[in-house]
């Protein structure tokens, strides 16, 4: 099946009974013949720099967790999922198997993703354009690339291997 592009919320239910909601999408590259899981097309400088243990990554959450929501799976069904991956510069492929129910994204996303979308929304309601010095800078956020990142100015990140330095990173992204 095609690439499959869906919007959806990601709610999590508080103690009080209340409902914490932030909007997410995903983008998968294909979906399995019977629905039962996705896939999705990885390159990258080598197997050491490949995801491993997809129970443990963002991405492989997010979007076992939207994917399941659309589809209208039980919480407790794991999603199959299947990372290709393809080595840049010797065209070497290898796969990368995972299952992630909707209970387990869940719990996985409460976990390690809320702290940081509160984090988030409330810097946002602070200011549209939060100070610098206000928001936490982490290197192992972008692997000292600094690619997508409106902060690289402040960011004490390390210089890459390809030579670029930070100076040439920011003019890169602006």
């Amino acid at each position: 099946h095609a690439e499959l592009e869906q919007s959806f919320d990601l709610e999590f239910c508080l103690v009080d009974g209340a409902v914490e909601r932030y909007r997410s999408s995903f983008r998968i590259d294909f979906v399995f013949p019977d629905f039962r899981g996705f896939g999705d097309w990885k390159t990258c400088a080598g197997e050491k720099w490949a995801v491993s243990d997809l129970a443990n990554d963002l991405q492989a959450n997010l979007e076992a967790y939207g994917f399941a929501k659309v589809m209208g799976r039980d919480p407790v069904t794991p999603v199959q999922l299947l990372w290709l991956y393809c080595d840049k510069k010797t065209g070497k492929a290898w796969q990368v198997h995972g299952a992630i129910s909707f209970a387990q994204a869940s719990a996985w996303l409460r976990e390690h993703a809320l702290p940081r979308l509160r984090l988030i929304r409330a810097l946002r309601s602070l200011d549209p354009t939060p100070p610098l010095r206000a928001v936490p800078h982490d290197i192992t956020a972008c692997g000292g690339s600094g690619r997508n990142c409106s902060f690289l100015g402040a960011c004490q990140f390390q210089p890459s291997t390809a030579g670029l330095t930070t100076e040439k990173l920011y003019q890169l992204v602006r």
